[in-house]
């Protein structure tokens, strides 16, 4: 496998650690999500849930499909060609186009409710395992909500191909219990202007994103404390701190840049001992099938033939008195030679 692109989120705690891994493997393009602990493991398990859970939920909206190798620390996914979402709004963007940015922001929201085939339902409480992983929850009842609900819908997780069909591309973090589908879009937009590192001017703002889909100041404040709440669940916070203070100092930046690039390069020699050990275990077999195949054992027989003669020719020359000195140390090696290959003929 020829390897592209590798992004380890080694800042997660040890039980949400994964490598991403994009690259071909013979003339398919792939990408793999790899434990990065014994511990994330679990997390493999739950991903390959959430394919058959967001599956079951979505028709008009494909799901990436993924398989699970052999063991519990390997998926891989299926390399979706298109534009993803957050590029087309990007360049809508350019255009300065209000109109077609806000018809843009609705096709994101029917593609949440499966192109409006599927009716949220209100929740008038939130469950022990929501709290637990979102915190308390502050804001009001009802509100509205999917059934399952993946946050990783964000604009770049959304990949449209030639015939305007929508792929979801990511679905590490989906979940079964009530939360507000407002929060969500929240998150998404959100995303989308923090990721706007080019500070491309946009036609509308963050709160008047947030207004089309009546999301006030107040929930958003209330989101906020929810993501933070759920990011402090996932991320190990000495090593997220750690990881800033590279990427803020230009010298550890290209330390954490070369260090991407060893562990790119460390997968790429795993994978080529893998294959080499592999070779080496089927090696044995392949010597034996050797020797007991026809084509073999004829061509020993032959070759057995043609040593012995040039075995015998040597030994009788050198019974001649006149071979002396160098040609004679000359024709013993040979006649050695030929009885060696004799004897390694007959082990085989």
């Amino acid at each position: 496998m020829s390897i592209d692109f590798v992004k380890y989120n080694g800042y997660r705690e040890k039980k949400f650690a994964l490598c991403t891994i994009i690259g071909t493997d013979g003339d398919k393009k792939i990408v793999k999500k790899i434990s990065g602990a014994p511990e994330s493991n679990a997390l493999i398990e739950a991903i390959a849930k959430n394919y058959t859970l967001l599956k079951q939920q979505y028709e008009h909206v494909y799901t990436c499909p993924c398989t699970k190798n052999n063991d519990d620390s390997e998926l891989v996914f299926e390399f979706i060609e298109g534009e993803n979402f957050f590029s087309r709004l990007m360049y809508i963007a350019k255009t300065g186009n209000k109109k077609d940015f806000i018809d843009a922001l609705f096709l994101y929201q029917s593609i949440i409710f499966d192109k409006h085939r599927i009716k949220p339902k209100q929740a008038f409480s939130v469950t022990p395992e929501f709290i637990s992983i979102f915190g308390k929850y502050e804001g009001s009842f009802p509100f509205s909500y999917l059934e399952i609900t993946n946050i990783d819908m964000i604009f770049s997780n959304l990949v449209i191909d030639k015939f305007e069909n929508c792929t979801m591309v990511d679905y590490e973090w989906v979940f079964r219990f009530p939360m507000p589908i407002k929060y969500v879009i929240s998150r998404s937009i959100g995303n989308f202007f923090n990721e706007n590192k080019n500070k491309q001017p946009l036609p509308l703002k963050f709160e008047e994103a947030l207004m089309i889909f009546d999301i006030s100041g107040e929930e958003v404040a209330i989101f906020n404390k929810m993501e933070a709440h759920f990011q402090d669940n996932v991320q190990n916070r000495k090593l997220l701190i750690y990881n800033r203070f590279l990427k803020n100092n230009a010298t550890f930046h290209g330390f954490i840049q070369q260090n991407n690039d060893l562990t790119k390069q460390n997968y790429a020699l795993t994978q080529q001992n893998n294959e080499l050990t592999q070779q080496r275990n089927t090696l044995p077999q392949q010597i034996s099938d050797m020797y007991n195949s026809k084509t073999w054992k004829t061509e020993t027989k032959v070759m057995r033939r043609k040593y012995k003669i040039k075995y015998y020719v040597y030994k009788l020359l050198l019974l001649c008195p006149f071979i002396l000195g160098r040609r004679r140390a000359k024709f013993k090696d040979r006649k050695n030679h030929y009885k060696a290959l004799l004897r390694s003929l007959k082990e085989h």
